[in-house]
């Protein structure tokens, strides 16, 4: 599974100097409120046209598909993980809580990530006994440390 764009574009975004998750921003607007997001694009030689096209089809790509390009190694797997945290669905729900019984630890991260996203605030009542649950078994370090930040996203003792 590939993204529906060039590999350029994540590179471009992913370093562009913004002070949020570009990522978040670029899906969550329309792009008339991202004036300085978009002249950085721009300036890299992307029309905004040609930015909300990546940005749609970012957003057609269905769960499962995200969730494959979010469990990419680097820095690839940005995109797919903004989508899938700003994706608040039964069904990201659903294939993050199957995630988190992963034998995986890539996994069980990717759901932590998922779980703990301010815009899964729908799940929250649900996400915590997982996470909770999750704390109390998990053994290994990059999935406590992502235990860790999620705890301190939601307030969880």
């Amino acid at each position: 599974m590939t993204y529906p764009f060039e590999q350029r574009f994540i590179f471009v975004v992913e370093n562009l100097d913004w002070q949020e998750n570009p990522w978040i921003s670029l899906i969550e607007s329309d792009g008339s409120e991202l004036d300085s997001l978009m002249d950085a694009l721009k300036n890299n030689g992307y029309t905004q046209e040609a930015v909300l096209e990546n940005i749609a089809m970012l957003k057609a790509l269905d769960s499962d598909n995200l969730i494959t390009l979010a469990l990419l190694p680097d820095y690839r797997s940005e995109p797919a993980l903004a989508a899938l945290k700003t994706r608040a669905t039964e069904d990201v729900f659903a294939k993050a809580k199957a995630l988190s019984q992963s034998s995986s630890n890539e996994s069980r991260a990717l759901a932590i990530k998922i779980l703990s996203s301010p815009h899964q605030k729908t799940f929250y009542e649900r996400s915590k006994p997982l996470l909770l649950e999750l704390k109390s078994i998990e053994t290994d370090e990059l999935v406590i440390e992502q235990l860790g930040y999620a705890f301190s996203r939601l307030k969880i003792d």
